[in-house]
């Protein structure tokens, strides 16, 4: 029986599973992608994980646990972890019509990136008052960290499928620490809080108008550091990445 090679890797307790296919070799039908995402991110049935990363020559691809496609800079940063690994995996490519650059050094993996367009919004959603902020992801800031985890949860469902979001939002609770930002947010597609959003802290540094450099500390406690170039509004994420396990998955 065929199986399909995986890598599983973290970023700031973010988990995704790669898959990188070589020489021209399709593991699943077209169209089909969207049916391995959903099974082989699904905890306990299949590997688990907030994503999966599909390399397919220059084309690469993230899609969430529910099959749905996405800019994603966590899973970017991990195939910038196996780039001397995998000759494979581009350098450059375009992730969600973002054009992205990987780049790894002295074990730090980084993600370079101009955001297109940028939106921001002072809105109220289902009565929560924040900002709506727009960098190749959607999301939603609400200003305090939560202490009780099941009541936030239950606001950020309702703000994550509130009609005023017809394609959904992703929503961030944060508060400013001594030099960092504390955030915790809960990610459509994977419908729960993550250890870790790489998006949401860049759409943080854009929407509040933070340049220079920006460290986060989400729930896994590994910081996540966005610089932002005040002139061109280029963004490089930089973070630690960590191998999990490589194997054999099966689709049947």
């Amino acid at each position: 029986m065929a199986g399909i090679a995986f890598h599983k890797l973290h970023s700031s307790g973010n988990d995704f599973i790669v898959i990188i296919e070589k020489n021209g070799q399709s593991f699943v039908p077209p169209g089909q992608e969207p049916v391995l995402a959903r099974r082989i991110c699904r905890p306990h049935f299949g590997i688990g994980a907030d994503g999966l990363m599909l390399v397919q020559g220059d084309k690469v691809r993230h899609f969430d646990p529910d099959g749905t496609l996405s800019f994603c800079i966590n899973g970017s940063l991990c195939l910038a972890r196996l780039l001397q690994e995998h000759p494979e995996i581009p350098y450059s490519f375009s992730l969600f019509h973002v054009p992205v650059t990987l780049a790894f050094e002295k074990g730090l993996s980084s993600l370079r990136f101009r955001p297109e367009m940028v939106q921001v919004q002072e809105m109220t959603v289902e009565g929560f008052a924040g900002r709506y902020v727009f960098v190749g992801n959607p999301h939603f800031f609400i200003h305090g960290y939560p202490k009780n985890i099941a009541k936030t949860r239950e606001k950020a469902e309702k703000i994550r499928h509130s009609s005023v979001f017809p394609n959904g939002t992703n929503v961030s609770f944060w508060e400013h620490n001594t030099g960092t930002v504390k955030i915790l947010t809960f990610e459509r597609g994977v419908e729960d809080f993550t250890l870790c959003c790489g998006s949401a802290c860049a759409a943080f540094s854009a929407g509040m108008h933070r340049p220079g450099k920006t460290v986060f500390v989400p729930p896994s406690g590994r910081e996540l550091i966005v610089s932002m170039d005040h002139e061109t509004g280029t963004m490089t994420v930089t973070g630690e990445v960590t191998d999990v396990c490589k194997g054999t998955f099966f689709l049947s």
